[in-house]
C-alpha cells in the first residue's frame, strides 16, 4: 500500500470518528469542562478509530507486506537455484576442462617422446665411434611442443665403411610438421639408400612424399654418404641450408653446394650427386633454417657468413656444438620462432 494511501486512509478514519464524538457531546446535553471532553474525546477516539484503523490501515498493510516478503523470498529462492545450478555446470566445465588440457598434455608428451625417438640414440652414436671413428654430436630443439625436423643415420642399411647422415626441415611447426617427419621416417625405413648415390634415394623420398603430404607442406634435405675407407662423402640435396665443411687445425671453411627443389612438391625430380674430399680429422656442420632465421633483439638475423665465424670461434672447444649453440643465444636472446636442429660430425684423426 502506498503511503499516500495510508495517510488519506487515517485522515478519513479521524474525521469521520470526530465528527461522531462531536455529534455525541452536542446531544449529551451535558456541559463538560475543557478537561474532560478532552480526555473524552481522545477515549471515545480510541475505540472508535482502532477497528477500522485495523482493518482498513494495519491489516492490507501487513497483508501487502508479507505477500510482497513472500515474493520476494521466491525470487532470491530461485535466484540462489539458478546460482546452485550454474555454479555446478561451471564447476562440471573447469572439470572437464582440465581433464581435457591434462589428456591433450598427456598425448603431446606421448608424442614428444615418440619424435625424440625418431633420433639416433646416444647409444648408437657411441657405437658408431668405437667402430667408425666417427663422433657426432647434435642439437634437437623444438619452438612448441612439436617439431618439423628431424636427422639421422643410416648405418646398417649402407653396405661397410658407408654412413648416410642426414637433416629434414618441414614447413611450419607444431603437430602438423611432426606428422610429416613420422610420415618420412617410415618412409625412409621402408627402403635402403642406393649405396654412393644419394641423389636416386631423395628422388624416390620425394616421389613418395608428393602423394602423402598436404597441399603446401615440402621439406628440404641434405642426405651424405660418408666413405670412411676411401675418405671422401658423396651428397645430394634439396634447397637445404647449406652444411659447412672443414678440418681439424685449419681455419678455412667451405661451404657445401645444396641447390635442388625441395622434397614433396612435384614428382620425377632428378636430384644431383656431388662428391668431396673427408679424410681423417674432416668435419661438416648440418643445421636447420632457424640458425639464420631466429631474429635477434634489435630484429637482425645470422647470415650464412656469421654461422661459419661462430663455428670456426667455437673448434678449440671441446664441445663445438655446444659452443656454437651458445654463441646462437648469446646473439638472438634464445627465444626461437622455428625448430631448431644442428648436427656436427667428425671422422678422427
Amino acid at each position: 500500500m502506498a503511503p499516500i494511501a495510508v495517510v488519506f486512509r487515517i485522515a478519513v478514519i479521524i474525521f469521520i470518528a470526530e465528527g461522531a464524538i462531536m455529534a455525541g457531546l452536542s446531544l449529551a446535553g451535558h456541559d463538560f469542562s475543557p478537561f474532560a471532553e478532552a480526555v473524552i474525546d481522545a477515549a471515545v477516539l480510541t475505540l472508535l478509530s482502532s477497528p477500522p484503523a485495523y482493518f482498513w490501515v494495519i491489516r492490507p498493510y501487513i497483508t501487502a507486506r508479507n505477500r510482497a516478503e513472500k515474493t520476494l523470498k521466491t525470487a532470491y529462492d530461485e535466484v540462489e537455484v539458478e546460482i546452485e545450478r550454474r555454479t555446478l555446470d561451471l564447476t562440471r566445465e573447469v572439470t572437464r576442462r582440465k581433464e581435457a588440457e591434462t589428456r591433450l598434455e598427456t598425448e603431446i608428451n606421448a608424442a614428444r617422446r615418440m619424435q625424440v625417438a625418431l633420433l639416433p640414440s646416444p647409444a648408437l652414436l657411441k657405437e658408431i665411434e668405437a667402430q667408425s671413428n666417427f663422433r657426432i654430436e647434435s642439437h634437437f630443439e623444438t619452438s612448441s611442443e612439436l617439431g618439423g625436423d628431424l636427422w639421422g643415420i643410416h648405418d646398417r642399411l649402407l653396405k661397410d665403411n658407408n654412413l648416410g647422415v642426414f637433416i629434414v626441415d618441414f614447413t611450419g611447426h607444431g603437430v602438423g610438421a611432426a606428422m610429416n617427419t613420422f610420415r618420412l621416417h617410415t618412409i625412409m625405413n621402408g627402403f635402403r639408400p642406393s649405396d654412393g648415390n644419394p641423389a636416386a634415394y631423395l628422388t624416390a623420398l620425394n616421389d613418395q612424399l608428393v602423394d602423402l603430404l598436404p597441399t603446401g607442406h615440402f621439406a628440404t634435405i641434405f642426405y651424405g654418404i660418408i666413405n670412411t675407407r676411401e675418405h671422401f662423402m658423396t651428397y645430394s640435396a634439396a634447397a637445404s641450408p647449406p652444411p659447412i665443411i672443414g678440418r681439424e687445425g685449419s681455419l678455412e671453411l667451405d661451404f657445401l653446394d645444396t641447390g635442388g627443389l625441395p622434397l614433396g612438391i612435384k614428382k620425377d625430380v632428378e636430384y644431383r650427386n656431388r662428391r668431396v674430399n673427408f679424410p681423417p680429422g674432416s668435419f661438416f656442420l648440418m643445421y636447420s633454417d632457424a640458425l639464420l632465421e631466429t631474429p635477434s633483439p634489435d630484429g637482425s638475423v645470422l647470415s650464412e657468413e656469421d654461422v661459419k665465424e661462430m663455428l670456426r670461434a667455437c673448434l678449440s672447444h671441446e664441445s663445438s656444438l655446444k659452443c656454437l649453440i651458445n654463441s646462437f643465444r648469446e646473439k638472438t636472446g634464445g627465444a626461437l620462432h622455428d625448430d631448431l636442429t644442428a648436427v656436427l660430425a667428425k671422422l678422427r684423426a
